[in-house]
């Protein structure tokens, strides 16, 4: 595996959600010991997932318009890459709000209303950079763009082969250059699609919101095609939830951010798991306790709950 994909004889992931202070530029209170617990855990898990997708916010950091990264943003991200240490695969991070100005309606990039921010500019050059990717393995990146995907497929002689294509969409980095791709990687065809994105479905309820890559944006296109599962973060929990087409929406946000409903849940990751029949499951496990899953869901590869 690599910052492009690769081959696997068994499709295994991790997903990892929200990281970041409670309060802004709180470095002190950045939940270092937890993401790093999390991703110690995934590397401990039996079997150990190829790689991890990141659901976003990895910072809680001032923004500002700038012309290139530092300050607390770059502090909080340098925290988080070493935590990201202790697992030995190929992570993947999606953009979140807090990679733009903070705000939930933020729309960073050359085309967007907030510009190239302090926290945009870190999330593209410190962590893309230090996970292998950038506009040479994946020219989505090109014109600090923040959207890419990659595919994994079957390694030589498994039978019945198979695809499967990640789809990391920029949903606080929207514009019509990422609409036309998101068609475009939408309709290649593969036994698997995973769209990961930072907000949810039910993002402000789920009838409108002032998500510029939301509502009547990137969901109106990924209800077009078939896919097996949307990962999500931004509210901080965990929970099995459906999308606007009734398939399966998997919130993953507990990557160490104050829970959304305290006490109720503490920080943990899930795992995903391709199954000899070719369904999927999603378990979810807390930090501290590889290998005990406390909740599964399982899906075709279209989607469907089985």
């Amino acid at each position: 595996m690599g910052p492009q994909g690769g081959t696997l004889s068994n499709l295994v992931f991790a997903v990892v959600g929200d990281t970041r202070p409670q309060n802004v530029d709180d470095n002190a209170g950045y939940p270092t010991q937890q993401i790093t617990q999390i991703f110690q855990d995934i590397q401990n898990s039996n079997p150990r997932p190829a790689f991890v997708v990141a659901s976003g916010d990895y910072m809680f950091a001032t923004s500002s318009q700038a012309t290139s990264p530092g300050g607390n943003a770059l502090i909080q991200i340098q925290n988080y890459i070493q935590a990201m240490k202790g697992f030995s695969g190929q992570v993947f991070p999606t953009m979140g709000n807090h990679e733009c100005t903070g705000y939930t309606a933020s729309n960073c990039g050359t085309s967007g209303s907030d510009g190239i921010t302090d926290n945009y500019l870190t999330f593209i050059q410190t962590l893309l950079g230090a996970c292998g990717i950038n506009s040479t393995n994946q020219p989505t990146l090109a014109n600090q763009e923040a959207y890419y995907s990659f595919k994994v497929s079957s390694s030589a002689g498994v039978s019945p082969a198979w695809t499967a294509k990640f789809v990391m969409v920029a949903a606080n980095a929207w514009d019509s250059n990422q609409a036309s791709w998101l068609s475009q990687v939408m309709a290649e065809t593969t036994t698997y699609t995973f769209v990961v994105r930072h907000e949810s479905y039910q993002d402000d309820g789920g009838a409108s919101s002032n998500l510029p890559g939301d509502q009547g944006a990137s969901d109106a296109t990924i209800a077009n095609f078939p896919y097996t599962a949307l990962l999500v973060g931004h509210t901080h929990e965990y929970k099995q939830s459906v999308s606007g087409t009734n398939q399966i929406e998997m919130i993953v946000g507990n990557g160490g951010a104050q829970t959304a409903t305290s006490g109720s849940q503490g920080p943990g990751y899930a795992i995903v798991t391709q199954l000899s029949n070719g369904n999927v499951t999603i378990s979810q496990y807390e930090a501290g306790s590889p290998n005990a899953a406390v909740a599964t869901a399982t899906v075709n590869a279209t989607g469907a709950v089985q």
